[in-house]
């Protein structure tokens, strides 16, 4: 999750509220990361987790992290369409941050 965080915090965009960062660790052991990029208009493929399924699919175990300007970790569950974007590419399982301490699961 950790990984994931510090993916949201690497920002050269305008985002100031917050950045989201998603790391996936693919079946053959690769770690594939992308984060959220700033969009004008409301757009499923700026969000993190849909980027981060460009490099992985079938089989892998995604960390999305939301991470506010102080630093701090925020809830990140994937919204409706990138969960539906998570299932579809046979994701094995989704971990967000709820918190600092705490994450939820989401199992496929």
């Amino acid at each position: 999750m950790h990984l994931a965080g510090e993916i949201g915090q690497k920002r050269d965009d305008d985002l100031r509220q917050y950045a989201i960062g998603a790391v996936a660790i693919r079946p053959d052991g690769v770690i594939v990361s992308s984060r959220n990029q700033a969009a004008r208009k409301i757009s499923p493929t700026a969000h993190a987790e849909y980027r981060v399924l460009r490099k992985a699919g079938t089989g892998s175990v995604v960390y999305v992290c939301r991470v506010r300007g102080d630093g701090s970790y925020a809830l990140s569950r994937p919204c409706p369409r990138c969960e539906a974007a998570l299932r579809s590419r046979r994701v094995a399982r989704c971990h967000y941050s709820i918190d600092n301490s705490s994450f939820g699961t989401i199992e496929f």
